[in-house]
């Protein structure tokens, strides 16, 4: 690839279209996002017709919309009528209304119907991903016609290996694979065959995420999308549920990080985008940080009193911090992947507690060392253990009981955790550490 890279930079332009044959898809697609916009359109000219496609579908729906924009209009019109409906009712989804309107008129009747249909679902729901491209075959057919029907209607289906069993209304009655279908005899009815119990199924509203999640809990290569009569719409294949993991992933180590998704590739996003995915919270970290510097404020005297107790300052808000983010961004995930419910609130407490003292325990150890190497005595070196102890375990309640709670109330607990856990914990733990040693060393 990077030979390749270098001839287009030298506008070689006839060796490049020779050698793009012989790179994947995917790895043209990964590398012409890298590229400005008119250098991106001319290497996308190189490509074959059927090449250029394939590459187009690779790409993300925002890095869609921005390579669209260096293209001719006729170049448009065909890419938007080869799209399948799923997927360019994504990309309609980023470019303007008003852009998608237009684009949407250069095409078919027929897939015109199929877009408008999926973008008339909610954002984020089912029925706005799922495709309407699938085989469907009538029960009281048999095996021999319905394979008629597999040959006639697979071309423009997304996938062939699961086929879905209706009645004349089109309501879903079971599923037959498509191996079962070429084994059994010609004559077959299809009512016999087909799997007609624990129907895993999905509904138009229902969020995307949780589908996703279900057809990949379940191992499934497709799961039907009813609708509110349980009228079979369309489906959901594996790798659009697994983009959408991916995606909801990114999401999720966005937040847990400080940060608004950017909602595009990276190197789609301008400056601008990303500063404001950050700046809020932020700021908002940073007006949480104050309680630290006011904690140290009320101890002022204490402080100045006993210069050694401001060397242990870094190492306890620091290990505070962290103990409350490794269990903040643990139990996160674990809620994520339905590990834990709302209703494990208090095994997970007791659990993360115990554990909370287990560490507390080890950094304390550690603790009393550094205090007496450090030559602080020995009544620094037991304020410093207590509240190390009572520092990590805090952090650990904390860290396992927030995230559930913030989730009670219909909030992403993704937010909450690893810079909010931090910057809490931080006052917390700085809040205990003075008071220990005003008790201890009599301040």
């Amino acid at each position: 690839m990077r030979e390749l890279l270098q001839n287009f930079e030298e506008r070689n332009l006839e060796v490049v279209r020779e050698a793009l044959s012989q790179y994947k898809d995917s790895e043209i697609a990964d590398e012409i996002v890298r590229l400005d916009l008119i250098e991106q359109a001319v290497l996308f000219r190189l490509l074959a017709k059927d090449g250029a496609m394939s590459v187009f579908e690779k790409l993300a729906p925002a890095d869609q919309a921005n390579l669209l924009n260096a293209l001719r209009a006729d170049e448009v019109n065909d890419i938007i009528e080869e799209l399948d409906p799923d997927d360019r009712a994504r990309l309609f989804d980023e470019v303007p209304a008003g852009v998608a309107v237009r684009l949407l008129e250069g095409v078919s009747a027929k897939e015109k119907f199929a877009t408008t249909t999926l973008l008339g679902y909610a954002p984020q729901s089912a029925g706005r991903i799922m495709t309407p491209q699938f085989v469907s075959i009538r029960e009281n057919l048999t095996a021999a016609q319905a394979m008629k029907k597999v040959r006639n209607a697979g071309i423009s289906a997304e996938t062939i290996y699961i086929l879905y069993v209706v009645d004349t209304t089109r309501r879903l009655l079971g599923t037959l694979s498509l191996k079962d279908l070429v084994l059994a005899t010609p004559n077959k009815k299809i009512e016999s065959i087909a799997t007609k119990t624990n129907l895993i199924v999905a509904h138009t509203d229902e969020d995307q995420e949780d589908v996703a999640r279900r057809l990949a809990d379940n191992d499934l290569l497709a799961i039907p999308v009813v609708d509110r009569e349980d009228r079979l719409v369309g489906i959901i294949t594996h790798d659009d549920a697994f983009a959408i993991l991916e995606q909801e992933e990114t999401e999720d180590v966005s937040k847990i990080g400080g940060a608004n998704p950017i909602d595009r590739p990276y190197m789609a996003a301008g400056v601008l985008r990303i500063f404001r995915s950050r700046i809020g919270w932020l700021l908002i970290l940073f007006v949480a940080a104050t309680m630290t510097g006011s904690v140290m404020k009320l101890f002022e005297e204490s402080l100045e009193a006993v210069i050694a107790l401001t060397f242990f300052i870094p190492l306890l808000i620091g290990t505070g911090g962290n103990a409350g983010s490794q269990t903040a961004t643990t139990i996160v995930r674990a809620m994520a992947i339905k590990e834990v419910k709302t209703r494990d609130v208090l095994r997970v407490v007791w659990k993360e507690m115990r554990v909370g003292f287990l560490l507390g325990i080890a950094m304390a150890t550690f603790a009393i060392f550094r205090a007496v190497t450090w030559g602080t005595g020995y009544e620094i070196a037991l304020v410093v253990s207590l509240a190390l102890l009572s520092v990590v375990i805090l952090a650990t309640f904390v860290g396992s009981v927030l995230p559930i709670a913030i989730n009670k109330i219909g909030w992403d607990p993704a937010v909450v955790s690893a810079p909010f856990m931090t910057t809490l914990v931080d006052a917390l733990g700085l809040l205990i550490y003075l008071s220990l040693a005003t008790v201890i060393l009599g301040l």
